[in-house]
């Protein structure tokens, strides 16, 4: 976004002329004034913005020293008449960071970005001392301002004396000689100095002395001394929408699918880090010019691009042997730390950690992907009987079925910036090879969000590793049974090569390993023992998630897959991790905490009240888009009671989201506020969600033995069964009286289950199965 008050980016560089004239901007129809009329306007402008505006109250101090920066700038004018070259490129610098700033604050005080400060000022109130990032927004503004100011004061001081010189030595053509002769320095001098979000550019060659040139397209002059430019906002668009889309529909490609989406992955990321680095520096120059370039190859793997394997095989080649250079390439950079200072550089310097990150993932997805031989892959694409053998082999481990929950991807991972602590330290456990501790067990009673960190950590590291993930689901037996061949089917179907290659020659010579009846201890060996001792030089992690050990129907099953874990784990590579999950109950408690494994106990986890509320602000507003609700709802005190009444609990907040969502939102919610003691807590939130549901159909005694009935079959079912299902159960009720399956469904749907959608899950299509949201709402009902 840019100020009225510079020009366009986006306008041509001009054309050569024989007769100098000043280029024309977008912006003259407008304003057409000189340098010093530039500035005193963007410095009146930035002081209106930061008066007018009602900035939270630990800014306000900030805001008065930055408006005293602000006045205090040099004056210009007095160079006006003969400026040197250096001059000039100070003073458009001097401009650039004005503009910058101008529209850094225009932005902040917008009236949505008024709400996110105060928001963040009630978070911070809550126990943080650091200071808000309206605050580090004065702070690093006021910075750059004072670096360029100092600058341009030193040298027009400095540049004034040399003019004066020089008239009284020589004329007016020995004067254009010296702007010649300082061109280079000048230059040199801008690149040191602090630039922001706009991507200006100056005029290339001398100009006369007695103009002072706005600034000039970015495609005018190069950043760099290989004639580069850097990636524009457009460039980038259309790189993001590639990478979405490629990501999204690498799924239907045979054989080197999952190679694709990696690297498409890889280029998001690449997104992400340039829209908040200087785009000016030269590493984001560099990382543009490869991002680019992976935008052009990843075109061809887009579905409609697609022609056959031949061209699949060409194109995926090229693929890899750009990603081997862009690996070279991040380590070069990650090693010399030239990300941290093109972060640093940017008024986004306070986030520069939570980049970090993103640069850390990215790096472990290049080497993932760098390290295989895409021979292999093209090998496998061709050869139609090598797929169906592995297919077939895949076969013998079952259908691959884990107790996955949730219908979207946002449904089972934690919310983006949440949970970051606890994420971090099983990252760092994951990456650590040097120690033989290879189990983490997490802990957390009901609703802490152990499941939903368990699919995070897969989802954030299938790029990174071999991963594998399983769900015990209560009342689930035949599925709980299938523990180890579903663990390794998954395994099996990996993009390294290594180890899918070690999982399949196992089951190759015991090709009945999944059939009922074998034990679990033979399992174990076959399927994890054998392969594993195969790898003993693989770089990669091997992540093996067991979530919600405590519903596995036989606690012996438990008991002997823990054991099994302890006994072979120190003779298998350090690169394999198994990450259990479970709550803190007998006897599963008294057989893990005999072990010294890594643990992290998330009902001793503090601090989490900002993950809660940044959750329920971000549903609050979604539910206000879709409602058409005022902008001021729900204010943050109601946020903050919320917070309080969620006592620590994910799953609470999401049923109450879910349960404000699916009816009046402002009745729902304030009928909620009103009462907090009876709604405080999983149990008392299902319990009036419950009598909520009940009540509406008390004065009907036969629509209130319909919802027991069906509740009671959902609650005792060894299966998860669906609609239809009860439909044909019930067909000869009393209510229904033989009534046709086709008209019982949307009675059930609309009526007799209408209030129970933030506790029941009932899917579009009555053929499948609905399912409690949470265990623990089958807990309560049994």
């Amino acid at each position: 976004m840019k100020s009225v008050l510079t020009q366009s980016d986006s306008q041509p560089p001009p054309k050569p002329s024989a007769k100098f004239e000043r280029p024309r901007s977008t912006q003259d129809d407008v304003v057409n004034p000189g340098h010093a009329e530039r500035v005193e306007a963007l410095k009146k402008a930035i002081v209106s913005t930061l008066k007018g505006t009602e900035w939270p109250s630990d800014s306000t101090d900030a805001a008065e020293i930055f408006i005293n920066t602000i006045k205090s700038g040099p004056d210009i004018s007095m160079n006006n008449s003969n400026p040197t070259k250096e001059a000039q490129n100070l003073i458009e610098k001097y401009l650039e960071i004005l503009d910058d700033i101008h529209v850094r604050l225009r932005d902040a005080s917008s009236k949505v970005a008024m709400k996110r400060w105060k928001f963040l000022e009630l978070m911070k109130s809550l126990g943080s001392n650091r200071p808000s990032k309206c605050a580090l927004l004065f702070q690093t503004s006021q910075d750059d301002l004072s670096k360029v100011t100092n600058a341009v004061k030193k040298h027009l001081e400095s540049e004034q004396e040399k003019v004066d010189c020089v008239e009284g030595a020589v004329g007016l053509s020995s004067k254009i000689q010296i702007y010649s002769s300082v061109k280079g320095g000048a230059q040199s001098l801008a690149r040191d100095l602090p630039t922001g979000t706009a991507e200006p550019g100056t005029a290339s060659g001398v100009s006369p002395p007695n103009s002072l040139l706005p600034r000039q397209p970015l495609s005018a002059n190069p950043k760099d001394g290989k004639g580069r430019i850097p990636i524009g906002k457009e460039a980038l668009t259309i790189a993001r929408k590639t990478f979405k889309s490629v990501e999204i529909g690498s799924g239907a490609i045979p054989v080197i699918g999952s190679y694709v989406g990696a690297a498409a992955k890889v280029g998001l990321a690449f997104v992400e880090m340039l829209q908040t680095m200087d785009r000016n520096d030269t590493l984001a120059i560099d990382l543009g010019d490869r991002t680019s370039k992976l935008t052009s190859l990843l075109e061809n793997f887009k579905p409609k691009s697609i022609e056959n394997e031949e061209d699949i095989a060409r194109h995926i080649n090229a693929l890899h042997r750009e990603l081997v250079q862009v690996k070279e390439k991040v380590e070069e950079w990650s090693t010399l730390g030239r990300f941290r200072k093109a972060f640093s550089a940017r008024d986004h310097a306070e986030a520069l950690k939570e980049y970090q990150g993103t640069i850390q993932t990215a790096r472990e997805e290049i080497q993932l992907l760098a390290s295989l031989d895409s021979r292999n892959l093209v090998i496998e694409l061709e050869n139609i009987e090598l797929r169906k053998e592995r297919r077939r082999l895949l076969s013998c481990l079952g259908d691959g079925q884990y107790g996955a929950r949730g219908n979207t991807l946002r449904d089972v991972i934690c919310f983006p910036g949440t949970r970051l602590e606890i994420l971090k330290e099983i990252d760092e456990w994951i990456r650590d090879t040097s120690s033989s501790n290879p189990v983490l067990w997490i802990s957390g009673m009901a609703g802490r969000g152990k499941s939903t960190i368990a699919s995070t950590v897969v989802h954030n590291w299938k790029c990174r590793a071999s991963c594998a993930i399983f769900h015990f689901r209560r009342a689930q037996i035949k599925l709980n049974s299938c523990i180890i061949y579903t663990l390794a089917r998954q395994l099996g179907s990996s993009l390294v090569p290594e180890v899918r290659n070690a999982i399949l020659e196992s089951v190759r010579e015991d090709e009945g390993i999944g059939e009922p009846g074998r034990r679990l201890d033979e399992q174990f060996e076959s399927l994890f023992v054998t392969p594993f001792a195969k790898l003993k030089e693989h770089a990669h992690p091997i992540l093996n998630v067991i979530d919600a050990l405590d519903e596995c129907n036989d606690p012996k099953d438990t008991e002997d897959f823990i054991r099994l874990i302890h006994e072979h784990s120190p003779s298998l590579p350090t690169t394999v991790k198994f990450l259990l999950t479970y709550r803190p109950e007998d006897p599963i408690l008294r057989h893990v905490e005999s072990k010294q494994w890594c643990k992290v106990d998330l009902d001793a986890a503090t601090d989490i009240s900002n993950d809660l509320a940044r959750f329920l602000q971000h549903a609050c507003s979604e539910i206000r888009d879709n409602h058409n609700l005022s902008k001021d709802w729900p204010p943050s005190r109601d946020i903050q009671q919320l917070v309080e009444m969620s006592q620590g609990l994910f799953q609470w907040a999401h049923t109450v989201v879910t349960y404000v969502r699916n009816g009046s939102p402002v009745d729902r919610l304030r009928a909620l506020l009103r009462r907090p003691s009876k709604w405080s807590g999983l149990d008392d939130l299902y319990h009036q969600i419950l009598s909520k549901a009940f009540d509406s159909v008390r004065l009907d005694d036969v629509r209130q033995d319909i919802l027991h009935r069906v509740l009671g079959t959902l609650v005792v079912a060894p299966h998860p069964i669906s609609l239809d299902v009860i439909a044909t159960l019930y067909g000869k009720h009393e209510m229904f009286d033989g009534t046709e399956n086709d008209r019982i469904i949307p009675y059930l749907r609309k009526d007799v289950l209408a209030d129970l959608t933030s506790l029941l899950f009932i899917p579009e299509s009555p053929a499948e199965p609905m399912r409690l949201i949470h265990t623990s709402i089958q807990d309560l009902l049994a």
